[in-house]
């Protein structure tokens, strides 16, 4: 029996692939792939594959060309599937130069083994080939990245108009409320629920945090502009949080992230518009926002260390139950369960707030951002204080004042020092 063997990621099976298999398949009497594993893709091409290594083997055994599924070697350029298998014929692609060169270089040492090696032609290579279905997704999660940034800005806008619909308080604990029930365990069990002292302590602390921070941020809106918030707290925020990292001695700074630190304490200054006159150094709405970005940067830094302890989901499920209860304690005098005081204009403000803000926009991001790597998907937050200001403007009918628009220049390069030399990360812009 003439066995042929072919190598690839074979991730999202498109006609250049069945060509491909088609083609090898007929040179011999069974087909067997070898399949880069998740780990190797990652390494080869810096990318996460669409689908798993399981789903992309299910995927192509479904074909009925491919008759054999085998896992790439652990250590590469060992060839250890060739010396177990052995196939009488080795198929490439047209973009395998690389491999073909380090594959002739191995058979050249081997005396007692000389399959043939056949080079395939493409299937109408601008069309279908890896390389142009890894931009038609790039394409569609670029797009998500942008929906997902002006979700994001949106939020400023929704909480402007809600702020004027009833007290902060009642508006916190029913975005918590709303913000919980993703993350509900179901079925309840007592080991889902557990938590140990560390974890429950960090949690705890990050949802006092996210608390105040909803606090001056209903507040700033309620006195203050949408866009001017969006761009103090989204911009302040990472400058904030950096700032805090250093001075707790977890990373050290570089030359960049010095001088990025320097220009974001000058464009805050610009964006609080500071004033000598009154006796106040800071105008209100300006240090609620202030306040609200140092909040969020105090429970950025506690959620990392809660992470340490518990599952994202676990963590998301109690920060939002703590928060929620802390609020509720706040929103009792207020009467918050009377809803026949409720507008329709409140009830869409805040489950937009909830879900689409808190839930959609947060996955949407991290689903892009597995994707096209975490440095491509963090540039994209630089739009939110833009779309913030933007949008704003266009609903809301907020003009931009000239020290917003300086201020918010001069923070975003200082964030671009800050992270253009970072390593791979992911971050949460705060909504």
């Amino acid at each position: 029996m003439k066995k042929v063997m072919v190598f690839g990621t074979f991730d999202t099976l498109h006609r250049g692939h069945l060509y491909f298999l088609r083609n090898a398949a007929a040179l011999g009497d069974t087909l067997v792939a070898v399949v880069a594993r998740d780990k190797t893709v990652g390494e080869l091409k810096g990318i996460t594959p669409m689908h798993s290594y399981n789903d992309r083997v299910a995927h192509l055994l479904k074909t009925g060309i491919v008759k054999k599924a085998l896992p790439s070697d652990e250590e590469r350029g060992s060839w250890q599937v060739l010396q177990k298998e052995r196939p009488q014929v080795i198929c490439l692609g047209h973009d395998q130069d690389r491999m073909g060169d380090n594959l002739r270089s191995w058979l050249e040492r081997q005396s007692d083994y000389s399959p043939e090696i056949q080079i395939l032609p493409p299937y109408k290579r601008n069309v279908y080939s890896s390389t142009a279905e890894r931009k038609r997704r790039s394409i569609l999660f670029y797009a998500l990245l942008v929906l997902s940034m002006t979700i994001m800005a949106l939020s400023w806008v929704s909480g402007k108009i809600v702020s004027e619909e009833a007290p902060f308080p009642v508006l916190i604990f029913w975005r918590f409320l709303f913000s919980l029930l993703p993350f509900l365990p179901f079925p309840p069990h007592r080991d889902r629920l557990s938590l140990t002292p560390k974890a429950a302590g960090y949690t705890l602390l990050s949802a006092l945090f996210l608390l105040f921070y909803n606090v001056f941020f209903f507040t700033g809106l309620s006195i203050g502009m949408a866009g001017k918030g969006g761009v103090i707290v989204t911009t302040l925020n990472p400058l904030i949080t950096t700032a805090v990292i250093i001075l707790a001695g977890r990373r050290k700074p570089e030359k960049s992230m010095v001088l990025g630190l320097a220009l974001g304490f000058i464009g805050g200054v610009v964006l609080l518009e500071p004033q000598l006159a009154g006796g106040v150094l800071f105008r209100r709405d300006s240090a609620f926002f202030l306040a609200a970005a140092g909040c969020w940067s105090l429970m950025t830094v506690f959620s990392g260390k809660a992470q340490e302890h518990i599952n994202l989901k676990k963590y998301n499920f109690y920060l939002y139950l703590f928060a929620a209860f802390g609020s509720l304690i706040m929103a009792l005098p207020y009467g918050p369960f009377r809803l026949s005081g409720f507008t329709g204009s409140f009830w869409i403000n805040i489950l937009f707030l909830s879900f689409f803000v808190s839930s959609l926009a947060t996955s949407l991001y991290f689903r892009a951002a597995a994707k096209i790597g975490p440095p491509k998907a963090s540039a994209f937050t630089f739009l939110i204080p833009l779309l913030a200001l933007l949008l704003s403007w266009i609903i809301l009918g907020e003009t931009p004042r000239l020290l917003t628009i300086g201020g918010a220049v001069l923070s975003l390069t200082a964030l671009y020092l800050i992270n253009k030399k970072a390593p791979r990360r992911e971050y949460e812009q705060n909504t």
